[in-house]
């Protein structure tokens, strides 16, 4: 299994943001990790930043 884990201290990623159709961004992330069957995570708080986690199984 392969997992990174990325954090920033930014203003922090909403549900509304994850949910909105025109985030490309995350789509594209989503999209690419889900093709390697894996499972991408993201943790938002508020002016405190946000957490992105990835977990790809390895062949």
């Amino acid at each position: 299994m392969f997992s990174i884990t990325l954090k920033d201290n930014g203003a922090g990623i909403s549900k509304e943001d994850l949910s909105d159709p025109t985030s490309f961004g995350t789509i594209g992330m989503k999209e690419r990790v889900e093709a390697m069957h894996g499972k991408i995570t993201f943790k938002g708080v508020p002016g405190k930043g946000t957490t992105v986690r990835v977990r790809v199984p390895l062949k």
